[in-house]
Parts: C-alpha cells; structure tokens; sequence
C-alpha cells in the first residue's frame, strides 16, 4: 500500500455516510459547484504518514490528527473542477457547506476554521465502528467521554421503558469493555 496515494472511492466510505455524500455531490452538481473528492477512507498508514508531513517528514502540515474520520470512511476531502481547485471566494465554498448541512455533513472550516477543504459527518460514529480505529492510547479526554456516556445511559437505564434499559445496558457494557480494552493496550 502506498501511503502517498489518496484513496477517492466513494465506495469506500462507510453508510449512512456514502449516501449523504452522494445526495451531497448531486446537489452540488445541480447548483453548478462541480465538486469532486479527492480523498475517501485512508488507511492507518496514510493517516500516519500525513500527520508526519511538517512535523518528523519535511513539508507542510497537512492533518492535526492521528484519528481522523477519514480512518472509518466517516470524512472527505474535496476540490473543485475548473480553474480553481480550492477557490478564494468565501461564497463559493459557504454554498457547498450549506449544501452540506442540509445532509448531516459538517465542514470543519465553518465549525473550528482548519481545513477548508474537509468534511465529514455529523452524526456520531456507531460503536461497533470506534473498534475499526486503532487508537494506541485512550488519554483523559477520551476516558472521559466515554465515562460522561456511561453516565448519560446509566439514566436511561434508571428512567427509560424495558426496551431503553435494555438498550442502555448492552451500550454501557459496550463502551467499559472499550475503555478497559484501550487501558490495557
């Protein structure tokens, strides 16, 4: 596999996600933003190796995360056709995040202002996906998410119907046992 190739497959991306990308791309398309992607699901190695340009690599810094979304097909990158690839008129791309929004997509320019060109979903990422990335360690903050939703379904479990204690039950078993997993890792 080589780390310097961008994977553009939409195919490759994981669902509900592919769909709202393609939902997303039509939309664009039929208000005259000819977008296209130029990067789809990467691999741990890729993440890897562009979170090492600018930093152990020489170049510019390209990615400000090991974990990206990208790692579970749950992020995209894109450009578009035409005389500019990343176009300098806010208006343009303000269009597409719109476009974007409408489908559970979000721009992580618009939210934090890094990386015009990356978007991803919304949504939350299902649990049996988290397992898909290999995070070497847990830190606080991660620790403490999944404490904080431990905590939010042991209510569920305390006030829900049968079926939310239930649901609640097998969820908070699901994320101790990652958590316990990534502690011992």
């Amino acid at each position: 596999m080589d780390v310097k190739k961008q994977n553009r497959d939409i195919e490759s991306l994981s669902e509900p996600f592919k769909s709202k990308v393609k939902l997303f791309l039509e939309e664009c398309k039929s208000n005259g933003l000819d977008v296209f992607i130029t990067e789809a699901l990467r691999s741990k190695e890729r993440q890897e190796y562009l979170y090492s340009l600018g930093r152990t690599v020489p170049g510019r810094v390209v990615t400000w995360t090991l974990k990206s979304k990208h790692l579970v097909g749950h992020a995209i990158d894109i450009a578009f056709r035409g005389q500019e690839l990343y176009p300098s008129d806010e208006r343009i791309w303000n269009k597409v995040f719109d476009i974007g929004e409408k489908h559970g997509i979000v721009s992580l320019y618009r939210k934090y202002g890094v990386e015009k060109a990356h978007l991803e979903w919304g949504g939350t990422i299902p649990v049996k996906e988290v397992e898909l990335i290999n995070y070497p360690i847990m830190d606080d903050k991660q620790k403490q998410l999944v404490d904080n939703a431990i905590y939010s379904l042991k209510n569920m479990h305390n006030y829900g119907t049968p079926k939310m204690r239930q649901f609640a039950s097998d969820m908070a078993n699901t994320l101790r046992a990652l958590k316990e997993e990534k502690e011992d890792a």
